[in-house]
């Protein structure tokens, strides 16, 4: 009996060990079960986040394109600006040396007749200036923009005229 007291006592030791080491990976498994749902999660998760990034790439590399494409086409703008810019630079530079070289023949002119005349009317030399600087050598193949612009500075140029040549007309008459 005692052997068979000492035997119950070791198999209900062995049973409580093996019910431990049971308890002990279940525990385990659990955990691996728990970590495995965690694993796959973060894989989602990530797999989202790369989607999103993905979309979001797309999404910033279409923009920079976009920006690309308007930042060409205001490039090119510019050039033609520039390029336009210059050319009315240069149109202005030879209006200029061509009034210079029309306003010394206007005042070369208004003296010889002041010296001719003097008591000619100050509109009518004007009116020769005027046409002077209208004369055909000077007409170009203009947009009307240009054509109203240069009626304009004639006109202020005739005004301007008119108090210049009227002191020439008095410093001669005196």
């Amino acid at each position: 009996m005692e052997e068979q007291t000492r035997r119950a006592l070791e198999l209900e030791k062995e049973r409580k060990i093996a019910q431990e080491e049971a308890e002990r990976l279940d525990q385990d498994r659990k955990a691996a079960v728990e970590a495995k749902a965690a694993l796959l999660n973060h894989s989602e998760n990530q797999l989202k986040n790369q989607e999103n990034y993905a979309t979001e790439l797309a999404e910033l590399t279409s923009k920079i394109s976009q920006l690309e494409d308007a930042k060409k086409k205001k490039d090119e703008e510019a050039k033609r600006w520039q390029k336009r810019a210059m050319a009315v630079e240069g149109d202005l530079e030879r209006t200029k040396e061509e009034l210079k070289s029309k306003l010394v023949g206007v005042h070369i002119q208004a003296s010889v007749h002041t010296h001719m005349h003097e008591h000619d009317e100050t509109d009518e030399s004007s009116a020769e200036a005027s046409a002077e600087l209208t004369s055909p050598d000077m007409v170009r193949d203009r947009s009307e923009e240009e054509r109203v612009t240069e009626a304009q500075k004639n006109k202020r140029l005739r005004k301007n005229l008119k108090p210049r040549h009227q002191q020439e007309l008095d410093k001669i008459g005196q």
